[in-house]
């Protein structure tokens, strides 16, 4: 052999051997294509789909405005995800075997042998202009496979057993198991017809509250009625009865219905009514339910509308006003007797104040003044008797005997902003005299509506409202720091002891004295609470008289204040205990109006402040 072509073959050998290791041990084998039952089946162009259970109706569903609608048997909602499922499990369909022509050749009842000649199910598919056939035959000997056939195609497929069960084999395992859809109904009336008798509800729009128009013209219990609604919304269907159109109505209790609930337009168009009727036998917690849209008769969940059959008074507006979110108050102005002014408050220079009756103005407590606008808008009425939610005929002539007339025990008037004696009223609450017909109540009415009704309110909801201008004059007493405090003198059981401020945490007993760091701590802490002395609630104008548990032994603390552009002392004198207030006592100050007010100290304040005092103190 010629060495050069030995030479030649082994290079040859090793470049092939590179190329293999190097180049083809990286190409990966193509993936094996899996056979599809309906290979071109694209399941977002599908337009229709039509599914023929043998010996059943047809159903059929279509493509509307982006979702699925049932158009066989009835025209019906249905649940569009479903349908979508059912779509992407046929799109995905392989076969478990294939059958080629060639073995059916010689086989003269393919049909018969197969269940082709009357099959279990036919399913239509529209996609454009394309429509495919799919049959399901027999099951299988074994029993795990079941024969399929698309029309038109040669050759039969053994499919999975279990695609069968993806099948529906009645419309109602499709339709949308939703009783009705309220969303973006624009219904502004709404007509109750039930046992307890007749409502009329209406609204301005769909955003605004609900008013009583029958059997009465009242305010309405907005809440409740949107809380029924959202119900309603809810409302599922626990199971399809009938879609015939011929249905005995008056079997399911539905001619005429146990209640009839009918939405309107501005127009008094009808837009929806839904009728419920009786419950089946043995089976109380369901009734039968249509809508005006459906001949179909479904059972739904009774409990949630038995609130619907309450007597009209259990509609109304539990409360004396209600406030909206556009009805932010600018001004709160509170009368008394004889018309008297006892406050109002409002904004001045953009700060929150309270003024009274003599016209003397006062920092507001912001908090105390929400507080109490949430408790006039939150109070409940009372049922004025058993089957009455107040009394609706109350003529002019009897408001004396109420005490709302001519002037109310007291009356609450709240004005939009900005605040002017021109501005709109929000409400106008007046509260009268003892209501006879209930222990604990009192008189009370709107009197800035055309409503004759008088309702009833508890006198405790009535005690917590403020009456005065000082419960809501601010709190915050003084705001100052240990730094601005040059002097402190503690006064106590006949005992006066006075301290000089060196600097932080340095505090001497005067005239003379040993400075004590421990103490030093003590006081600096002792006067940063007191300099943040704040009431828990005011009492009023007054001495600090034996009343309230001031004598010559009453603890009093001055502190001598100084900065850089004046100098001046504040004084805080401390009472008796709170009855009932859990440790609270009462104290006295002088305000910067030269007028002592008596206040409560809360009982953690005092309970801080008993912490810090100096121990011969």
């Amino acid at each position: 052999m010629n060495p050069k072509n030995t030479w030649m073959l082994v290079v040859l050998a090793g470049g092939l051997f590179a190329f293999i290791y190097f180049f083809e041990r990286h190409i990966q084998p193509p993936a094996p294509v899996v056979p599809r039952v309906l290979p071109a089946l694209d399941t977002e162009n599908v337009s229709s789909v039509e599914i023929q259970p043998r010996g059943q109706f047809a159903i059929r569903v279509e493509r509307v405005n982006g979702g699925w609608q049932l158009t066989k048997p009835i025209p019906y909602p249905v649940q569009s995800a479903a349908v979508e499922a059912f779509l992407k499990s046929l799109a995905e369909l392989s076969p478990q075997r294939r059958i080629s022509a060639e073995e059916l050749r010689n086989n003269k009842n393919v049909n018969a042998e197969f269940g082709f000649d009357t099959p279990q199910t036919t399913i239509f598919i529209q996609q454009g202009d394309d429509q495919r056939q799919l049959q399901l035959g027999n099951v299988t000997p074994p029993g795990d496979g079941i024969y399929a056939q698309v029309v038109g195609i040669e050759g039969i497929d053994i499919i999975n057993a279990g695609f069968a069960g993806l099948v529906p084999t009645n419309a109602g395992q499709w339709r949308d198991t939703a009783f009705v859809n309220l969303q973006g109904l624009p219904f502004v009336e709404l007509d109750v017809t039930a046992v307890g008798g007749q409502l009329k509800f209406q609204r301005e729009s769909p955003d605004k509250p609900w008013s009583m128009v029958s059997p009465i013209r009242a305010r309405a219990d907005n809440d409740k009625i949107n809380n029924l609604l959202d119900q309603l919304q809810n409302l599922g269907v626990s199971q399809f009865v009938t879609d015939d159109t011929n249905a005995d109505l008056e079997t399911f209790g539905l001619q005429p219905p146990q209640l009839d609930l009918k939405f309107k337009d501005r127009n008094t168009n009808q837009l929806l009514s839904l009728q419920f009727g009786k419950s089946p036998t043995n089976d109380t917690g369901r009734v039968y339910a249509r809508t005006n849209s459906s001949s179909t008769i479904v059972l739904v969940p009774g409990e949630d509308l038995t609130a619907w059959s309450a007597e009209y008074w259990q509609f109304r507006d539990p409360h004396l006003f209600s406030l909206a979110v556009s009805d932010e108050p600018g001004s709160v102005e509170c009368y008394g007797p004889d018309g008297r002014t006892n406050f109002i408050v409002h904004t001045s220079n953009g700060i929150l104040v309270v003024t009274d009756g003599q016209g003397q103005s006062y920092p507001a407590e912001t908090n105390a003044v929400v507080y109490s606008i949430r408790l006039l808008a939150e109070m409940k009425i009372a049922p004025w008797s058993a089957d009455r939610f107040a009394n609706d005929a109350v003529a002019d002539s009897d408001l004396p005997a109420m005490g709302l007339a001519p002037n109310p025990v007291r009356r609450y008037l709240l004005r939009a902003a900005p605040a002017t004696t021109n501005a709109r009223v929000i409400a106008q609450v007046d509260f009268g005299g003892p209501d006879t017909n209930s222990p604990g109540t009192l008189c009370a009415r709107r009197s800035d509506l055309s409503e004759s009704s008088v309702f009833a309110v508890s006198n405790a909801d009535f005690a917590a409202l403020p009456s005065s201008a000082y419960q809501l004059r601010l709190r915050r007493i003084w705001d100052f720091g240990a730094t601005n405090v040059a002097h402190i003198q503690i006064q106590a059981n006949g005992q006066t002891r006075d301290w000089d401020h060196i600097k932080k945490y340095l505090w001497q007993p005067t005239p003379t004295g040993f400075t004590d760091e421990a103490k030093g701590m003590y006081m600096e802490n002792l006067t940063d609470n007191l300099g943040t002395l704040e009431a828990a609630a005011w009492i009023g104008p007054g001495e600090p008289s034996a009343q309230y548990g001031f004598n010559g032994n009453s603890l009093k603390i001055s502190l001598s204040l100084t900065n850089a552009t004046q100098s001046r002392t504040v004084t805080v004198i401390f009472g008796g205990p709170v009855p009932g207030g859990g440790g609270a006592r009462y104290a006295c100050t002088q305000m910067d109006d030269g007028q002592n007010w008596i206040f409560v100290y809360s009982a953690r304040d005092v309970n801080e402040l008993t912490t810090y005092l100096p121990a011969d103190n």
